[in-house]
């Protein structure tokens, strides 16, 4: 009976315990996700997948992030707006690059086709607008906004938007100087005319235009600013009417799912939808965590909805029942825009921070067999002979080499370029890492046109030649010996200074970790300004000195400001303080793909801005180390 006692107590205790366990893991779990709230009320509202895409081409050849894309109106084209400061026009059937435009001097933000879809305009952070022919990729026109001087010394002229007039016959664009600028572009040589302003509304904190589009009437010109859409006429552009939105501003404005609808999107993470005419809110979907900005895009027949600004994925969206009902995760970094085809529903792009273009395809169960591109059939059915003897020159080859083959009146070259190995500090080492065969990136490139189209990238491993081996280990033993009778010819006391230095500079190297964030205090600025301070100088040139010491580094700026002003304003500040940095140190001979630039304004501050003394440690930039 006593035994029969302790059994059943043992087993009372064991199963408490689990309860208990089961309840802090409950409880665990619900902490997590208030803490993570923005994605809480995400996962609520996503379903299982109701329709799947599949990736069907992944568009290299920008430098730096993607910011907007656009299909032209015959879905044929897509064009890509990257922070590289260039435009590419892509075919989409083929995936081949049509053109690379350059003529900007900032990063590009907006590009769009007319309703013909033979001109592109493009407008960039310089303050410039472009008009481009699409079919040649030739420069038709560029046009300057009208600079905002503000009390404090800085100049705002960006251009964030540019739309052609339905007619043809005009651009509108718009900024962060808060005026609607207009010229005709079917005349030469015209200068834009203001035709609108918003600085002088009452009730606004920012005067940031952020988006535009033409309304689906052809009769209103409507862009977002500060909580607002607005909308004017094209004939007089007086104001028709406001579209208000009370929770957060917004960043982006599109026709919605019906012609009788926009959606805005905010930056709380949701997309707002008013009816056009009534000014009437009628829904609001939550889309994105919080502090991030992208813009909406529906599908033909309005049934779909693409958002980007969710980290690495984009989302698809019923807009009946608002679920998700299918996620793309192929991108590296963040997805920037997302963009459906104007002919096809089950067809659609994003552009992501990877600096790359994606197109995406609904998968259909019953597909007829896919036609290769004409192109395709023709390199498959090549002389294989000419072909082998092409791969048999390339074996033989280390780097640098280049052949050519004639197919079709198409060129096609292949570029080989190294991928090298980063060496251990012990010389033994070194000599193993000689020994393995090293990776070498060849890219086939089609001339086609006079224009160049990179087709698609292999990889091929390629031995380093006895001859190179031993010379790398003459000049490593070379540089040790180099060092050893400086150290030998010195006097003592200043052998001692020499043996200082090298523990100094040891120490300030060690401070580069891949992943770190570097705060480099002198690196500061005046107030209100992109102007450095002259204490700055001497962190510039030991980040200088480290990034051509180390020449496979690359790293991040990011931009930082004080509280005082706007916050759009300081935002924008703080980007232009990065690029200052960014821009000395390609002065002095630093690769600009090697450096990536962050602006957060006044949002992170590392000291107290109740006082100037603290406040000016707030104007900085910080370092972060991407790779070494």
């Amino acid at each position: 009976m006593q035994k029969s006692l302790i059994f059943i107590f043992s087993w009372s205790i064991l199963f408490l315990s689990f309860l208990a366990t089961e309840s802090s893991q409950a409880m665990a779990q619900t902490s997590f996700k208030s803490r993570n709230s923005a994605f809480e009320k995400i996962d609520n509202i996503t379903d299982k997948s109701e329709v799947e895409f599949v990736l069907d081409k992944t568009l290299r050849g920008h430098s730096a992030g993607v910011q907007n894309i656009r299909f032209s109106p015959d879905g044929k084209w897509i064009a890509s707006a990257s922070l590289d400061r260039t435009i590419i026009i892509w075919d989409v059937k083929t995936g081949i690059l049509r053109h690379r435009l350059r003529e900007h001097l900032g990063s590009v933000y907006e590009v769009t086709f007319n309703k013909k879809g033979n001109l592109l305009a493009s407008a960039s952070e310089d303050g410039t607008v472009c008009l481009w022919d699409a079919r040649y990729g030739k420069l038709l026109g560029k046009y300057k906004n009208k600079p905002l001087s503000l009390s404090n010394g800085l100049i705002l002229r960006s251009a964030s938007f540019v739309a052609f007039s339905p007619n043809n016959k005009y651009l509108y664009f718009g900024g962060d100087n808060g005026y609607i600028m207009r010229v005709r572009i079917d005349i030469p040589n015209q200068v834009p005319m203001q035709v609108f302003s918003i600085n002088s509304e009452k009730g606004l904190l920012s005067n940031t235009i952020t988006g535009g589009t033409i309304a689906s009437t052809e009769n209103e010109l409507i862009f977002s600013v500060d909580h607002y859409v607005y909308a004017i006429s094209l004939q007089n552009h007086n104001l028709v009417r406001r579209f208000h939105n009370e929770k957060a501003d917004i960043n982006d404005v599109v026709i919605g799912a019906n012609k009788n609808q926009i959606t805005g999107w905010a930056f709380d993470g949701t997309l707002v939808t008013w009816d056009y005419f009534s000014a009437k809110k009628i829904n609001v979907l939550t889309v994105s965590p919080k502090e991030n900005y992208s813009a909406a895009s529906y599908s033909k027949d309005g049934n779909w909805l693409a958002t980007g600004a969710n980290g690495t994925v984009a989302k698809i969206w019923n807009t009946e029942t608002k679920q998700n009902i299918a996620t793309l995760t192929e991108q590296k970094r963040i997805v920037r825009v997302c963009r459906f085809s104007p002919t096809e529903n089950g067809t659609l792009a994003t552009a992501s921070y990877d600096g790359r273009v994606y197109i995406w395809k609904e998968k259909i169960e019953e597909q007829t067999p896919k036609i290769e591109y004409k192109q395709e059939q023709i390199l498959a059915s090549h002389d294989a002979s000419q072909v082998e003897k092409v791969e048999d020159t390339n074996n033989q080859r280390t780097n640098g080499g280049c052949d050519t083959v004639f197919v079709d009146r198409i060129v096609e070259k292949i570029v080989e370029k190294p991928i090298y190995i980063e060496a251990k500090n012990d010389s033994e080492n070194i000599a193993v890492e000689l020994e393995q065969p090293k990776e070498i990136i060849r890219e086939k490139i089609v001339y086609v046109r006079d224009t160049v189209y990179i087709r698609d990238t292999v990889f091929q491993k390629v031995f380093v030649e006895v001859e190179s081996q031993i010379m790398a280990k003459n000049n490593s033993g070379e540089k040790e010996e180099t060092t050893n009778l400086v150290t030998a010819d010195t006097e003592n006391d200043i052998e001692t200074q020499v043996v200082n230095i090298e523990d100094e500079e040891s120490e300030f190297d060690k401070q580069f970790v891949v992943g770190k964030t570097l705060n480099l205090h002198n690196i500061q600025f005046e107030q209100g300004t992109a102007k450095l301070l002259h204490e700055a100088y001497e962190d510039l040139e030991k980040l200088l000195g480290m990034l051509k010491k180390y020449p496979n580094m690359k790293i991040a700026l990011g931009g930082h400001t004080d509280n005082v002003g706007v916050h759009t304003v300081n935002l924008r500040l703080s980007g232009e303080r990065v690029r200052t940095v960014q821009n000395y140190l390609v002065s002095h001979g630093i690769n600009r793909s090697r450096i990536q630039t962050r602006a957060y304004g006044g949002k992170f501050p590392i000291a107290s801005n109740a006082q100037e003394e603290t406040r000016k440690l707030n104007r900085r930039v910080e370092v972060t180390i991407l790779s070494k």
